[in-house]
């Protein structure tokens, strides 16, 4: 007789906590599975660590109504390509790296409202193209979703999202970008290895520092950031296609860190003259003895200047 495609569950479940069901294990499941079918239990509420990794035929996985958590690697190094969301409210946890190294192609979370963070590398190495997230979420962690292919990335709903971690959308596809004013901190390499070609953070009031290499090796041509941004990172916006730069406008921002802009076009460039830390290279090279204008907090020309002997002087 033929091994069946599907997971036989009813000896893998544990009666926990008043009757709700938990499944739990590792790696219970046989590798020539190719869907798992969950919609029958509908008391499952949690599907453990490690349950279903490394299960490489795995293509479709209908979830139960009421599942809750998701943990780590649950089904992490699987081959999913369908997986949907739509009618799961009540799920609050997806663990570290549970869906990473697989097949998405779209992913749609905006009915899990309960979701307030998404852990690291949760999809990390997926293919997904189409990203939607809950009004919910308040944190996106490292490297989630980190090597995918997102084209556009619309995450103007998430009013409550306050941070995005490192590397978290390194290596996509991305060209568009629209983050939400309640933004307080975008990590180090998040927007890594995109193709954005115009970026607007005007909106993003309350963010404060843009991390190292955040934007670096991107198309950005035309940029605007909040007024309240303090701080420019390493390496920030290296290797974009900038050519001209106001920053002229921006009475919060102290430190502009070394390298920021290096491997730009840029030909014109604007400058609060009240930044009082700015590292002698943060242009690198690629600005030595072209003009760069300076203006005093109340937006006068305060003079115009050129690096002489990696110092600026006054012309």
């Amino acid at each position: 007789m033929q091994k069946s495609k599907y997971l036989n569950l009813a000896s893998l479940f544990t009666q926990i906590d008043n009757d709700i069901m938990k499944l739990k294990g590792k790696n219970y499941a046989r590798d020539d599975m190719t869907i798992l079918d969950l919609n029958n239990f509908n008391d499952l509420i949690c599907i453990d660590k490690n349950g279903f990794e490394g299960c490489k035929n795995l293509k479709t996985v209908f979830l139960p109504l009421k599942i809750e958590r998701i943990l780590d690697y649950a089904f992490n190094k699987c081959g999913i390509t369908n997986l949907n969301f739509n009618n799961i409210t009540n799920l609050f946890k997806i663990g570290e790296s549970a869906f990473a190294n697989n097949k998405f192609k779209r992913l749609d979370l905006s009915n899990c409202t309960k979701l307030k963070t998404i852990e690291d590398n949760v999809f990390f190495n997926n293919e997904i193209i189409i990203l939607k997230l809950p009004y919910s979420i308040l944190k996106i962690g490292d490297s989630a979703f980190e090597e995918n292919k997102i084209e556009e990335l619309d995450l103007s709903n998430c009013i409550n999202l306050k941070l995005i971690g490192d590397r978290v959308f390194l290596n996509n596809e991305i060209k568009k970008l629209k983050l939400p004013e309640s933004i307080l901190k975008i990590g180090d390499s998040a927007f890594k290895d995109n193709k954005i070609e115009e970026l607007d953070l005007s909106n993003c009031i309350n963010l404060k520092l843009i991390g190292d290499s955040v934007f670096l090796n991107n198309e950005i041509k035309k940029l605007k950031l909040p007024v309240s941004i303090h701080k420019i990172g390493d390496f920030a916006f290296e290797e974009n296609k900038i050519e001209e730069l106001d920053l002229s406008n921006y009475t919060n921002l102290k430190l502009i860190d070394e390298n920021a802009f290096i491997k730009n076009p840029l030909q014109k460039i604007k400058i609060l003259g009240g930044i009082n830390v700015i590292y002698d290279s943060y242009f690198s090279n690629d600005l030595w003895n072209k003009f760069v204008d300076f203006y005093n907090i109340n937006g006068k020309k305060a003079g115009d200047y050129k690096l002489i002997n990696n110092q600026w002087q006054i012309v």
